[in-house]
């Protein structure tokens, strides 16, 4: 910037003045073999994937091309992937037990059924509850947490879902 452009006693302010870079720019953390589990985890679930899409040789090839020095015995199967899902869902549902145990309000239940994209039908329960936590009681939070999540076998009619 010019150095007419700037008033008196201002130009040391602008000398100082950062970039939004760090905040808006996000990087890409190192490579582990826990991440690469994490994101994985994280896709198949949140898209909707086959667990076997991890043994899939385009899956593997874009793994090798994405990072090169992973090794044939790096890359994850459906069983290992399959093992963590599981692991963290009984994680979670013991961190929900644990919250419900504390919980002083009742608890309100909605109920949920949909098709999924390739026609699957689902089933769902969510119970809704206000939490607050041990050292501050009167700090109320709604919560919502999914109890279950069923493929329905047939369709969505009241006495196949009950």
């Amino acid at each position: 910037m010019h150095p007419r452009a700037v008033p008196i006693g201002e130009g040391q302010c602008l000398s100082r003045q950062s970039t939004l870079d760090n905040i808006l720019v996000t990087k890409v953390p190192m490579f582990t073999k826990v991440g690469l589990l994490k994101y994985i985890m994280e896709f198949i679930v949140t898209e909707d994937k086959a667990l076997q899409l991890v043994d899939k040789p385009a899956f593997c090839n874009l793994l090798g091309y994405v990072h090169p020095a992973l090794a044939e015995s790096d890359i994850l199967h459906h069983t290992k992937v399959t093992e963590t899902i599981k692991a963290r869902a009984v994680a979670v549902v013991n961190v929900i037990h644990k919250h419900l145990t504390k919980v002083d309000s009742q608890v309100s239940m909605t109920f949920d059924s949909w098709t999924s994209i390739i026609g699957n039908p689902f089933f769902s329960v969510t119970g809704h509850y206000i939490w607050s936590p041990d050292d501050k009681p009167q700090q109320w939070e709604l919560r919502c947490e999914q109890f279950s999540f069923a493929h329905i076998k047939g369709n969505h009619s009241g006495q196949n879902t009950a």
